[in-house]
């Protein structure tokens, strides 16, 4: 009786009723047998003693599933798991478009960010041109190669804030978890995500983030590229690479060198 049921199945399923394969799990169910319940190797470790669950549907036997959609509390965990430091040092190219213009320009540069016991970064350009852009933790200093002076700028200034911000999410993405909306998130290949965040605002036209994570060989996390779309039609477009986390940092980066003087923006 039971090979009478299994072959019946199969013909059913051949007349394009349902999969063979769905049928044949609903036979050995109903002949209770014992369904495997996930193993440890189900979830994506993002976190000492801690996984991301799977989607509750599960590919069939002997296929694998290449695409996992995650929600906010999974990218909370994945974030709890970035790669902790206290110094970085990158290199960056920067695309903008404009829209208006429907021109596009490519800058490239090298970063410096160094954590603890202050938070200070470097952003510093070097082509096209070569404009610095530095963050002592209370105020910016902008100078450009030549110049015999640096401008000095309250933290309020709008280029600096934009340069904050991205320096927020390329070191913890915590700005864009508390503060944006998620779209979409999935985990390719168990080894990169991709994010996608939405900001309304008051003209309610929305600007949009889109975040890319890469996975290191120690299973932490780290932003490799970042794409915002804003409600303008502009756009920017960043890529890092050659990340060094933890690397000794000489304090003079964070200084100006001493034949440039400082000049107060008015």
């Amino acid at each position: 009786m039971k090979i009478f049921f299994c072959k019946l199945t199969v013909i059913i399923a051949s007349l394009g009723f349902v999969s063979p394969i769905s049928l044949i799990a609903l036979t050995k169910i109903q002949n209770t047998e014992k369904v495997k319940k996930p193993s440890q190797e189900d979830g994506v470790k993002v976190e000492k003693g801690q996984k991301i669950k799977s989607p509750p549907i599960t590919p069939p036997k002997g296929e694998t599933q290449k695409t996992i959609n995650l929600n906010r509390k999974d990218l909370i965990k994945i974030q709890n798991n970035m790669q902790k430091f206290t110094t970085l040092s990158l290199f960056f190219s920067q695309k903008n478009y404009s829209k208006l213009r429907k021109k596009t320009n490519l800058q490239r540069g090298r970063a410096y960010l160094m954590r603890k016991p202050l938070e200070k970064f470097l952003w510093s350009y070097t082509n096209p041109f070569v404009d610095n852009w530095l963050f002592d933790g209370s105020s910016w200093v902008s100078w450009s190669q030549g110049d015999s002076f640096a401008v000095s700028y309250k933290t309020n200034i709008s280029r600096g804030q934009s340069l904050k911000k991205i320096v927020d999410m390329i070191s913890n993405f915590s700005s864009l978890t508390e503060h944006f909306r998620l779209l979409s998130a999935r985990l390719v290949e168990k080894e990169e995500i991709i994010a996608t965040f939405i900001k309304v605002s008051l003209s309610q036209k929305e600007d949009k983030i889109v975040i890319n994570l890469k996975q290191n060989k120690d299973k932490s996390y780290f932003v490799e590229a970042l794409s915002i779309f804003y409600s303008s039609g502009n756009e920017t477009h960043f890529k890092f690479y050659k990340h060094e986390f933890g690397v000794k940092l000489n304090k003079s980066l964070f200084e100006l060198p001493k034949s440039v003087k400082v000049k107060d923006s008015f």
